[in-house]
């Protein structure tokens, strides 16, 4: 999927939560998402179900659009600017995430 005009917080200040919204162009994102669920039904009890579940996604996002943002923290240039170039994987999306839940 490519999204059209993405906005990115970009972070401006002494805080991660201080800064604003920049338009940073298209991105292109793909993936998988996977689960799994088992009940156990009677387990410990006759009043007493379980249920297990396992959730994984794979998310990969990145840049088709080149970009530079002002950024006064590590990995920026003596200009205070941090570049992105085309094929770059977007910051602040995770890869690979895992969920599990275990409720009875």
């Amino acid at each position: 999927m490519i999204n059209y005009d993405e906005i990115q917080f970009i972070v401006d200040g002494d805080s991660t939560t201080e800064g604003y919204f920049k338009n940073i162009g298209q991105t292109r994102r793909y993936g998988v998402e996977t689960g799994s669920s088992i009940e156990y039904r009677s387990l410990f009890s006759t009043m007493d179900d379980w249920q297990v579940t396992l959730n994984y996604t794979y998310l990969r996002v990145q840049y088709l659009d080149s970009y530079s943002i002002h950024d006064p923290r590590v990995g920026a240039d003596d200009l205070g600017s941090v570049s992105g170039n085309p094929g770059d994987r977007m910051t602040g999306m995770p890869e690979h995430m895992v969920k599990a839940r275990v409720y009875g």
